[in-house]
């Protein structure tokens, strides 16, 4: 039998088998030992990823809180150096909270104030439980309430606030939990406007003694006057074949006299019944009011040779249409009456639209009206002294009072071309509310 011989040197079968186990388990173990590592490094980074996150957001709530830090601050500062009394409180109007201005205007030290209901500061007597849940149930159903309430300080002194009343609903919630009422003391407005009414009402009681007294002298002036108007005819009839030229002279000045105070005295009467008569406004044409008076002055028109242009177009406006034609019946009378030498004069009349009002106007071509007198032409009785004109001075008076009655203004532009011709312009609102 041969025998199985190993040379020297030479691995034995049993021997290679268990070397390349021991490499295959060291294999196996090198690569659980990465797999391990690569687990662990995932981990790792995962988990530094994580507090990066985490190292971010709470670096943004940080940010987020000093901001909200700051703006407490502010708001706490605005809360307690308003002028104006704050009240926090609950939903049955209990003071959580309140600002200093409240013991500056009520009188109440804060540690009073807080715990009692905010109706109590004010300290009302009579109906004060339903006054107090009326106000409350008022905020909370409409989400708002405004009113000015009377209220009584501690030292017996009283005054008024306008209080305005909030509720507070807070984020994440569906209904609101807290109210706030902020309490303005409008105390001496109040007493200005008081004040104001009662000046008013004593100016108006004047204005009627004024106006009733220069009535009635108006009228105890005329008596007179008739006399003398009467006498002055019985001496021109009687006495005519005796009186020489120098006497009837005087007599025509006596008689002239008399028609100019007559006249005067007519227009004061008038004047005084402009802002007391009752006016009547209705829906009125002003291309109508204008055609009538241009009818009324027909003869003065030709007589002078006058153009008068009309622009198309003239509105229908809310006004009283009597006293709108006594305005234009003056203004245009008045552009008559100044034309001067100048020829064939011309008067325009037109509008236009200037924001919430119609500006008409009524221009001429005529001697125009110096600078120095244009303030002084709508005072009554005012009239240009260098100009030979009929009148007693009184129709501007008159025009300013109306359009003032109508919520309007009026003012004249002169010269308008070439230094000639005058502008008067009025307005009158386009809204018809102002009635």
């Amino acid at each position: 039998m041969k025998e199985n011989i190993v040379k020297p040197g030479t691995l034995h079968v049993a021997e290679v088998r268990n070397i390349t186990r021991d490499l295959i388990e060291k294999a196996l173990h090198m690569r659980c030992i990465a797999y391990l590592a690569n687990v662990k490094a995932s981990l790792l980074m995962e988990t530094i990823f994580k507090i990066d996150l985490k190292r971010k957001e709470l670096r943004k709530q940080l940010e987020e809180h000093k901001l909200l830090q700051k703006t407490l601050i502010r708001q706490s500062l605005i809360f307690d150096n308003t002028n104006d009394s704050i009240f926090i409180t609950d939903l049955e109007g209990i003071v959580v909270d309140c600002n200093k201005a409240t013991e500056t205007i009520y009188g109440c030290p804060k540690k009073e104030v807080i715990g009692n209901h905010f109706w109590s500061i004010y300290n009302h007597q009579e109906d004060s439980n339903q006054k107090e849940s009326e106000f409350v149930s008022n905020v909370l159903h409409d989400g708002y309430k405004k009113s000015e309430i009377d209220f009584k300080r501690i030292d017996g002194t009283s005054g008024v606030c306008e209080v305005t009343a909030v509720p507070l609903e807070f984020e994440g919630t569906n209904s609101p939990t807290l109210l706030v009422i902020f309490n303005h003391n409008i105390t001496e407005q109040k007493g200005a406007q008081i004040k104001l009414i009662e000046k008013s009402n004593e100016i108006e009681v004047a204005n009627k003694e004024m106006r009733d007294f220069v009535y009635i002298v108006s009228h105890d002036l005329k008596e007179p006057l008739f006399a003398i108007e009467g006498f002055t005819s019985r001496l021109s009839k009687k006495y005519k074949d005796i009186f020489d030229e120098k006497g009837k002279h005087y007599i025509d000045r006596i008689k002239a006299s008399i028609e100019i105070m007559s006249t005067r005295i007519s227009d004061i009467i008038g004047i005084t019944k402009v802002d007391t008569v009752e006016y009547d406004f209705a829906e009125n044409s002003t291309e109508g009011i204008v055609k009538d008076v241009i009818n009324e002055l027909e003869n003065k028109i030709n007589n002078n040779r006058t153009e008068i242009i009309i622009h198309d177009s003239l509105p229908i406006i809310l006004c009283d249409g009597e006293k709108l034609k006594n305005v234009f019946l003056n203004l245009i009378s008045n552009a008559i009456k100044f034309m001067g030498d100048s020829g064939q004069g011309q008067v325009i009349i037109g509008y236009d639209k200037i924001g919430e009002y119609y500006k008409f106007f009524v221009e001429d071509t005529g001697i125009g009206i110096p600078e120095e007198h244009q303030s002084q032409i709508f005072k009554i009785f005012s009239r240009l002294k260098k100009i030979e004109a009929e009148g007693t001075g009184v129709g501007l008076a008159i025009v300013k009072k109306i359009i003032h009655i109508h919520k309007g203004k009026v003012w004249v532009e002169s010269p308008v071309k070439d230094g000639r011709g005058t502008r008067f312009c009025f307005t009158i609102p386009i809204s018809r509310n102002f009635v």
